[in-house]
């Protein structure tokens, strides 16, 4: 073969596969723009606290017992969200290491689940110190938001799709 030859069918090979990778990530656009499910709540995390102002209707005094109690809650959320990070690496770590050791990874998992529950609890806590603020009609109005929130299994949904794989994601609340 000479020269020109190679440089032709070189050519030909980029052109290819240039066109299969902006067809492939065409593709991964569109379907990923056809499947996610957005809740109204959740197309805007930053401003997820506007919309539960709006929709329940707080007052100012409302407001800052809310703000008080969604700081306490993500604060706490990441500071245990750390922790499984943390506990996910060593149970890893461990799974990986040339001798593993049973007793150790038994107690991991009885940290991690610890670790899960509490989780579980701090949301728990959050939305009954939520209930606590309004009256009535707003709390009507809560149990809707929470209700869209979730699935028919009770999973939180993170604006995307559902927690399938904890150990893969980051702590993703849905009302940051």
């Amino acid at each position: 073969m000479n020269y020109f030859n190679k440089i032709r069918n070189l050519t030909i090979s980029v052109i290819i596969l240039a066109v299969l990778n902006i067809s492939t990530i065409a593709t991964l656009i569109i379907l990923n723009s056809k499947t996610n499910y957005h809740p109204r709540h959740l197309q805007q995390p930053h401003n997820s606290h506007k919309f539960i102002f709006n929709e329940l209707g707080l007052d100012d005094n409302q407001k800052a017992e809310f703000e008080q109690f969604r700081d306490e809650f993500r604060l706490n959320m990441k500071n245990i969200s750390n922790e499984l990070s943390q506990k996910h690496i060593e149970l890893f770590e461990e799974i990986t290491s040339a001798k593993p050791d049973s007793l150790k990874l038994n107690e991991l998992a009885v940290e991690t689940g610890e670790l899960h529950a509490a989780l579980k609890n701090e949301s728990t806590k959050f939305f009954l110190s939520m209930r606590s603020i309004c009256n009535k009609e707003q709390e009507k109005t809560l149990f809707a938001i929470f209700e869209e929130m979730t699935n028919k299994k009770g999973r939180f949904h993170n604006g995307n799709e559902m927690h399938k794989r904890p150990m893969h994601r980051q702590m993703n609340h849905p009302l940051r």
